[in-house]
């Protein structure tokens, strides 16, 4: 899957998710997700299989959005996320391969993920981002990011406290 041919990546990847389909019970492995509209039916996708195997898919789904939001957000690179692909596997470990594009010159970049390796969805999640040096990029979830995302973070007001009321 290079990562000056953003095809290849939607390509496989939606393949492998045609593909493995059908067997996904049997190998224990289900994708989820891919490119676009398909991306935003993850969260649905991804609470079903929960279901039928007993997981927790509100804390998957929110696994699949952190991983979104950081790659889109938390890394200044450039490029936009278009491609989700979710895979999980029965005991409920997890992979996400996600891609994005620079529009400017046509280059893809992804963005590796795996559950074993995320501590902390804040600082050294990936697995591996990979792509063609394209200058520089404001990662803030670079563990030598600390004190940019900590000034960052500490010059947000504070959310409002909302108070329960008894009827």
């Amino acid at each position: 899957m290079d990562w000056h041919s953003s095809g290849i990546t939607t390509s496989v990847m939606g393949a492998l998710k045609r593909g493995l389909a059908p067997r996904a019970d049997e190998l224990g492995i289900y994708i989820c997700g891919g490119r676009g509209r398909h991306s935003r039916r993850t969260p649905d996708e991804l609470r079903i299989v929960a279901d039928r195997k007993s997981l927790d898919g509100d804390v998957l789904v929110r696994n699949s959005r952190l991983t979104a939001r950081v790659d889109n957000n938390a890394i200044a690179d450039g490029f936009q996320i278009y491609l989700h692909t979710f895979i999980l596997s029965a005991d409920g470990e997890w992979a996400v391969v996600q891609q994005g594009m620079n529009t400017s010159n046509r280059m893809a970049r992804r963005y590796h993920w795996h559950s074993a390796n995320v501590k902390d969805f804040t600082s050294e999640p990936h697995t591996a981002i990979v792509g063609e040096h394209q200058g520089a990029i404001m990662n803030l979830v670079d563990g030598q990011a600390r004190e940019a995302r900590d000034a960052l973070l500490s010059i947000l007001p504070p959310l409002p406290t909302v108070m329960a009321t008894a009827t």
